[in-house]
């Protein structure tokens, strides 16, 4: 069993009582060796700031059910705690991110460490719902009824002794009078023990030292160590990458030959001019470098413009209006399109621009298994690399949706996730005036924003682009 027991922790409410907030979650524990499984429904106090941001992302219909994740992060960039909820439907799932205290995720951990009920009983920050108190109520009335009525039935076999003696003493003291025939009646209480007559059982009672049990479990490891994931722009594949193109880059057998040395040094010199010049092209564009396993935000003072969903007939076109006003810009493409325009990916990323993957078929990743979801990744990766040369290191989840599987399976593979935290809907309302009004009357310091290729998003950049320069923002690449 894992250290955490195996836990599930379902929300299915938030209550406010009197300015409190409160989460109602179901606890399921399975069962171990040392336990029987339980289910209990508990009321969870948390912080005004942290209810706010559930709510947010949450919508009790009752027809969804929303499940808390154990797995937290730290957001580097607004230097605030992050925890997860996954909604669920029957067979599909979708994670959401939300910011919360460090005082919940304390709490969280100690749910997940705590091995036993009497544990989870000690935990100050819980209470049993308003149900679960009078069912609790009702069994203990049950049980001292039960207590009340065994003392008394103990008792009665005396009565019986001392009844018994009497009659005896009756038929001694009469023994002279002719009446052997009279039988001496019994006492009323004696006809209630009868054959078959059983004692109640006590009840045993579990759970007597919960705050020992409490003390026992494992002390709880640094909240900062386990909560700031490791960032996964490692040098390492970048590294393995450069020591298996450079080989390959001055043939032995060719060098050899000094009576042909124009055809080995041009090819040479062009591959050289070549990297100097997107190098010189990327150094000219703001750029921004992630460090975290998850991002869905940017510092204040910097915006990122994404757009997803391509290569197709508009990259070039976006590209263009980007170098036009020399800012950054970041496209995630679908594999599957990746062969269909391979010259948009390479003069793309000939011109300096961030290149990301949407997976291969735009699926919805948490309903894949996880060798699908890597799959997934790789075949998208593999199609962008084999044009550019670079490794990919950014993958953005289709429909944002994700669990814990696709983090998994991105990571494997050397990228990040790349979430955003700003959508004006482009690919519904098709509209550039929509488009502009949304970006214009949000805050869009530390932002990054969702855009799909199409024309109405080539027709409202220019404007978005002066607007986010008038703010004194920085239009940065993402890498």
């Amino acid at each position: 069993m894992s250290v955490f027991y195996g836990k599930v922790i379902e929300l299915q409410d938030i209550e406010q009582h009197e300015g409190q907030y409160g989460m109602r979650i179901r606890l399921s524990v399975p069962e171990s060796q040392a336990e029987p499984a339980f289910e209990r429904v508990w009321i969870w106090a948390i912080d005004h700031a942290t209810a706010e941001s559930l709510l947010a992302v949450t919508d009790f219909d009752g027809t969804h059910k929303y499940r808390l994740s154990r797995h937290t992060a730290w957001d580097t960039n607004r230097r605030q705690y992050i925890g997860y909820i996954t909604k669920t439907r029957r067979d599909q799932s979708i994670r959401f991110p939300f910011l919360c205290s460090e005082v919940f995720i304390h709490n969280l951990d100690s749910i997940h460490r705590v091995q036993h009920l009497n544990g989870i009983q000690a935990l100050p920050f819980l209470s049993l719902a308003y149900e679960e108190r009078e069912a609790g109520t009702l069994q203990q009335e049950e049980k001292r009824n039960r207590d009340k009525k065994k003392p008394k039935k103990q008792r009665m076999p005396l009565r019986r002794t001392a009844i018994s003696a009497l009659s005896m003493l009756s038929i001694l003291l009469l023994g002279s009078f002719d009446a052997p025939s009279h039988q001496v009646a019994e006492s009323p209480g004696a006809p209630a023990f009868t054959t078959g007559t059983a004692l109640p059982a006590f009840q045993s009672v579990r759970y007597t030292a919960a705050v020992a049990e409490a003390s026992s479990s494992p002390a709880p490891r640094s909240l900062e160590s386990e909560l700031r994931p490791k960032a996964s722009h490692e040098p390492k594949p970048q590294a393995e990458l450069k020591q298996q193109t450079e080989p390959q880059m001055e043939p032995k057998p060719q060098t050899a030959l000094k009576k042909q040395p124009e055809p080995q040094t041009e090819p040479k010199q062009q591959i050289a001019l070549k990297k100097q010049a997107e190098l010189k092209q990327q150094a000219e564009l703001p750029s921004f470098e992630l460090k975290d396993a998850i991002t869905y935000s940017l510092p204040k003072g910097y915006v990122a413009l994404t757009f997803d969903d391509g290569p197709s007939k508009y990259s070039a076109k976006i590209m263009k209006v980007l170098k036009e006003h020399q800012v950054g810009g970041t496209f995630f493409f679908v594999g599957q399109n990746v062969d269909k325009h391979p010259a948009a990916v390479r003069a793309i990323q000939e011109s300096g621009y961030s290149i990301g993957s949407h997976s291969m078929n735009h699926v919805n990743m948490p309903l894949l298994t996880f060798e699908e979801q890597k799959a997934q990744i790789k075949s998208a990766a593999e199609s962008i690399e084999a044009i550019t040369k670079q490794p990919v290191t950014l993958f953005r989840p289709p429909y944002g949706a994700f669990n814990e599987m696709t983090e998994e399976a991105s990571r494997s593979y050397g990228s990040s996730i790349v979430l955003w935290n700003k959508d004006p809907e482009d690919w519904l309302t098709r509209d550039k005036d929509k488009i502009l009004n949304y970006v214009r009357h949000t805050e869009p310091s530390g932002s990054i924003i969702l855009l799909h290729e199409s024309q109405a998003v080539i027709d409202a950049l220019p404007a978005i682009i002066a607007y986010l320069k008038d703010q004194d923002l920085k239009i940065v690449s993402l890498r």
